[in-house]
């Protein structure tokens, strides 16, 4: 089996968790179902770009986008809850980083978001 039809079998009618690292220019995304992640990209950081990816990678499921409160308001937020998603916007001080961890990207805090959903 293909790992794109092994991602569609895993994930087809199922809760899907995204975690937005949300910078100027692109966007992050860590999609996550079942306790593991499915998916990680990045993108522009344009509304329907984020739109399409969702819609058409994953149909059939229950989407819902974490991303931290940031320079650009609350937009996004109130865009995707329009359009279906769910949308948690968290302060970025409840984010919580491991203390040996001295790296922080937006891989990782896009990943540590969407285990945090």
């Amino acid at each position: 089996m293909s790992t794109r039809k092994m991602r569609n079998w895993v994930v087809r009618g199922k809760s899907i968790f995204v975690g937005l690292e949300d910078s100027k220019r692109s966007w992050k995304l860590s999609v996550r179902s079942g306790g593991m992640e499915v998916h990680y990209t990045a993108m522009p950081a344009r509304y329907p770009h984020l739109l399409g990816y969702l819609r058409n990678r994953y149909p059939d499921c229950r989407v819902t986008v974490i991303y931290e409160a940031g320079f650009k308001g609350f937009w996004l937020h109130d865009r995707l809850e329009a359009d279906g998603f769910g949308c948690v916007v968290t302060p970025p001080s409840r984010v919580t980083h491991e203390r040996r961890r001295r790296v922080k990207n937006d891989k990782i805090d896009a990943r540590r978001l969407a285990v945090i959903l």
